[in-house]
């Protein structure tokens, strides 16, 4: 039924009873533009919003971060953000951590919240190794879900993992070198220099539990001249 009221139009609309996935306003409205076609509508943004758009400023870092990456030779990847009780603790600060879990997972390999993005990457690449797949230089920028008495705490990182030989090509040579700690670290720290903090981040030797015992160290940021804050980790998997 149409009524016109002060030269516009308004319409009631019964929706079927066998209609039940038609619940609310939004959902009438894509009824209404898949008639109307949507190669109808204008290629313009609704006049409600801003002359400007505001971009977050943690947004422009990630598409920095992801330029100076691809730019790298490296490839984002995606993993999962659930995994198995047997890897839910591997590569985690503290191995006594509580851990979110689903009541009804689907799958047993697919139950914990992870707290590191580690093991996924670990398990990509020995996918691919044992597909004959070499030279692989993957990131990610994830979030990781942690247990605080606050409740669910999300942090998103940055995870860097890669393997075999990196080709860089010059006038004259062609530079062929097998990837390692030292190439990592250079990767890390020119991130932090296109953040303007590189100034601020130190490397400190690391003896964490997995990693080679002389080629990890932990990333720490100097907030004032007294503290330092553990915001990062570098390193190479214990070849044994």
């Amino acid at each position: 039924m149409k009524q016109k009221i002060n030269k516009l139009y308004s319409y009631l609309v019964s929706v079927p009873e066998h209609r039940l996935d038609i619940k609310n306003k939004e959902d009438l409205v894509e009824e209404i533009i898949k008639i109307y076609g949507y190669n109808n509508i204008p290629i313009s943004l609704p006049a409600w919003l801003p002359n400007e758009l505001t971009v977050d400023k943690k947004q422009n870092w990630r598409e920095l971060i992801r330029q100076i990456l691809s730019f790298s030779s490296y490839q984002e990847i995606v993993t999962y953000s659930l995994v198995s009780e047997e890897e839910k603790e591997e590569f985690c600060l503290k191995l006594k951590n509580n851990f979110y879990y689903l009541l009804t997972p689907k799958s047993r390999f697919h139950a914990f919240y992870r707290q590191s993005v580690l093991s996924s990457h670990l398990k990509i690449i020995a996918y691919n190794l044992a597909h004959q797949n070499g030279d692989l230089f993957f990131f990610e920028i994830s979030k990781i879900y942690l247990w605080t008495s606050q409740g669910l705490k999300e942090e998103e990182i940055l995870t860097l993992s890669a393997t075999g030989k990196m080709f860089t090509s010059i006038p004259v040579h062609h530079l062929e070198q097998k990837y390692d700690f030292f190439w990592l670290k250079g990767t890390v720290e020119s991130i932090f220099h296109s953040l303007n903090i590189v100034n601020k981040i130190d490397f400190v030797t690391s003896r964490a539990k997995g990693f080679h015992p002389y080629q990890s160290a932990d990333i720490l940021l100097a907030e004032n001249i007294v503290s330092n804050t553990r915001i990062g980790f570098v390193g190479q998997i214990h070849p044994y």
